[in-house]
């Protein structure tokens, strides 16, 4: 495994990442790596947004997308995942 080390990092944020990593039961390592891995861990906007590009347009004529969005909205609340 590849290591990473990081100098001069000011003071205040290694404070917070010190508290972040106590408030999570993390060793600052292991914080580290997790916002690493938040950050790096996906694709760019641009890689993204090249991947929509490629799919196909989706045709909603006709379709009410904001009741579709109400039902959604109403079997969250409701508990029930299961669409009629």
């Amino acid at each position: 495994m590849a290591a990473i080390q990081v100098k001069d990092v000011a003071e205040e944020l290694h404070e917070r990442i010190c508290a972040r990593a106590r408030a999570t039961g993390q060793t600052i390592s292991q914080c580290e790596l997790e916002l690493l891995a938040e950050e790096f861990g996906g694709p760019t906007f641009m890689e993204w947004s090249a991947q929509i590009e490629e799919r196909e347009p989706v045709d909603l004529t006709g379709v009410d997308v904001a009741e579709i969005i109400r039902e959604g909205r109403e079997e969250h609340k409701n508990g029930s995942t299961a669409r009629s």
